[in-house]
C-alpha cells in the first residue's frame, strides 16, 4: 500500500516508515503543507495514497464530501491519539506492518481505517 501523511504528522514518520520499506511521502517533503484537507486528500487520491493523519473529526467529514462528489479517494487511515507524541517508530512500525498485510491495495474508497499496533511476535 501506498500512504500519503498528512501535515499533522511529523515528517520525521516518513523517513523513519521509508527506512522499513514503506511506500510514503509527507505533505511537508512536497510543500504541500499548507494545503486545506480537501485539497491533501484529493492530492493523496491523485497519487493513489491512502492519506494517513491524527485528524479524524475533519477526515470524517472530508471523506463525507469526497463521497457526496464521488471525487476520488483512497481511503484515511487515521492514527490514534495516544500516539500523537514522539511516537514516530512505534508509528512507523505499524505502519510497515499495515503495508504488509496489504502490500498490493488500496482501502476501499470513501473508507476511514485506524492504524492499529502491530501484531506481538
Amino acid at each position: 500500500m501506498r500512504y500519503y501523511l498528512d501535515e499533522d504528522l511529523d515528517p520525521a514518520i516518513a523517513v523513519a516508515a521509508r527506512a522499513l520499506g514503506v511506500d510514503i511521502i509527507g505533505a511537508h517533503e512536497c510543500g504541500a503543507s499548507a494545503l486545506t484537507d480537501e485539497a491533501q486528500l484529493a492530492r493523496a487520491a491523485s497519487e493513489r495514497r491512502c492519506l494517513v493523519t491524527f485528524n479524524r473529526n475533519d477526515f470524517q467529514v472530508v471523506t463525507r464530501m469526497a463521497y457526496d462528489k464521488q471525487a476520488p479517494h483512497c481511503g484515511v487511515l487515521i492514527v490514534i491519539p495516544e500516539w500523537r507524541y514522539n511516537r514516530h517508530g512505534v508509528i512507523a512500525n505499524a505502519l510497515a506492518a499495515h503495508s504488509a498485510r496489504f502490500p498490493d491495495a488500496t482501502l476501499p474508497a470513501y473508507t476511514i481505517a485506524y492504524l492499529t499496533p502491530p501484531d506481538p511476535a
